[in-house]
């Protein structure tokens, strides 16, 4: 906070001549310097630049407390982000992750009660996308935005609510794809990498490991417990293991554990297959 004198000029402080002259020439006044209108104008110039400094400095105290905020976790990961990206498998990975986007009625509709907005991944070169039913809660349409194939509008989806996942159908041909894991699930202490869109950031990798299985879906499976920084907005990302297989779908968060660390859950990829075999001739017809 500025003292409470700071910016007040006083008698003393006021310019000399030569510095009333080069103001002059700098704003093109034609008045001589020992003029008085052109004093007044010297002194208004100076008073207005303290009144400038003044109200940044009131500024930068009000903001100091809210930039001091937002020098949140998110920084942290995206820098993590950066550097998980340069891995070339990596990188390819991403451009099967969307983002989901859902609209009812004429409203775009964003995070909230009223819709969602959140990530998903495509399984095939036709478009399959798989993400969670939550996030198509309430929604009239449909679409999803690949980073480097753009926006594809949803021809149908179906959702399996007891274990939050759904399946987005598109029209397409040539889209990017991940495979889905049919080996052993993860075991504890594994890596895992996630791909999502928290917080509006667009393809963002978080790496992680697996902590432990819980049940905490009404389903009553078991799901992943992933020590990760996961962020509002990853509901539908795919978790990959260390072979790039997608082996779960990031559905939840879980907030204020013992160790203190943020973990993900994840629906296992033998749910998937399981919904896409139940759902074959509807999900692709």
């Amino acid at each position: 906070m500025p003292k409470k004198d700071d910016g007040f000029i006083s008698e003393s402080e006021y310019p000399d001549e030569e510095t009333l002259r080069e103001l002059n020439e700098l704003y093109h006044d034609e008045k001589l310097p020992g003029d008085d209108s052109n004093l007044r104008k010297g002194r208004s110039l100076l008073i207005k630049l303290a009144a400038v400094i003044i109200a940044l400095g009131v500024m930068a105290f009000f903001l100091g407390g809210t930039l001091r905020v937002l020098q949140m976790p998110s920084l942290e990961f995206l820098e993590s982000s950066r550097k998980l990206s340069q891995d070339p498998a990596i990188s390819e990975w991403q451009e099967a992750v969307v983002q989901v986007r859902t609209a009812a009625g004429i409203e775009i509709v964003t995070a909230g009660r009223s819709g969602r907005k959140g990530s998903g991944f495509n399984i095939s070169e036709s478009g399959h996308i798989i993400t969670n039913c939550h996030l198509l809660e309430g929604a009239d349409s449909v679409s999803v935005f690949f980073p480097e194939q753009g926006s594809r509008r949803a021809v149908n989806w179906f959702c399996a609510e007891d274990d939050d996942l759904a399946i987005i159908s598109l029209e397409g041909e040539g889209l990017p794809y991940v495979d889905l894991s049919r080996g052993p699930q993860p075991e504890i202490g594994d890596r895992l990498i996630i791909i999502g869109n928290p917080l509006g950031f667009s393809g963002t990798v978080m790496q992680g490991e697996l902590s432990g299985y819980g049940r905490f879906s009404a389903s009553g499976e078991a799901v992943l417990e992933i020590k990760a920084p996961i962020q509002a907005g990853s509901s539908g990302s795919p978790v990959f293991d260390g072979e790039g297989k997608v082996v779960g779908v990031v559905f939840a968060s879980l907030a204020g554990t013992e160790e203190g660390e943020s973990k993900g859950l994840a629906v296992p990829v033998s749910r998937v297959h399981s919904l896409l075999e139940e759902n074959y001739e509807n999900v692709f017809k």
